[in-house]
């Protein structure tokens, strides 16, 4: 399957073709799990699994997971603009209405669909490591956290200067229009020191639409 994690630390799997949608969703598919889709050719059957049953999935997860599916439709080759929608495990269902027949990979849905906004044409892969020996483990064992920290610190220090930014270029100018946001940048050198990040730890490529 193709897969990823989450910005919230949901697994989110899909199928690459009819055979593995039909595996995906009958081994894979649980309650408290969400089913996504695209009604667009070649869309992907995607799972969002659930870590905690009594609590919903987070709607960043969810719209993460819906630019999955629809990159892997012919909207990325057209160029079309849309959206994914998502419905919870309990309405997806592989008995078809009387007369009519599912095929391998298809699914009947009941109940309504919970469209998301439209997805961005923004696909990207990771380079996955394994560690090898217990001590590189353990160095590791924090290390998603570490780099959620890094990454949630980032966002406040930029919104923090942006605001500075545009309440500055407000009493400057008095025009809310020429208020200016800045990108406000960790110390590349103490940021992986303060959350015991090393140097080419991930690699990620981000790929756009011809």
């Amino acid at each position: 399957f193709a897969w990823f994690i989450s910005s919230d630390g949901c697994l989110v799997l899909a199928g690459h073709d009819m055979h593995q949608n039909e595996l995906l969703v009958k081994r894979y598919l649980h309650a408290g799990d969400a089913y996504m889709h695209a009604d667009l050719h070649g869309a992907a059957s995607v799972v969002v699994k659930n870590k905690s049953a009594s609590s919903p999935i987070l709607p960043s997860t969810l719209f993460q997971a819906g630019i999955m599916s629809v990159c892997q439709s012919h909207a990325w080759d057209t160029k079309i603009v849309t959206s994914a929608w998502w419905v919870e495990a309990h309405q997806v269902s592989k008995t078809a209405p009387t007369g009519e027949y599912l095929t391998t990979g298809s699914f009947m849905i009941r109940g309504k669909k919970n469209f998301l906004p439209p997805a961005q044409f923004v696909y990207g892969f990771g380079f996955l490591f394994r560690l090898a020996d217990d001590e590189s483990i353990a160095r590791h064992a924090a290390a998603r956290q570490q780099r959620l920290a890094l990454v949630q610190e980032g966002f406040c220090a930029a919104s923090k200067v942006a605001r500075e930014n545009a309440d500055k270029a407000d009493d400057d100018n008095n025009n809310p229009s020429a208020a200016a946001a800045v990108i406000g940048q960790m110390d590349s050198a103490a940021a992986p020191k303060k959350y015991n990040l090393e140097e080419g730890d991930v690699s990620v490529t981000t790929k756009y639409p011809e």
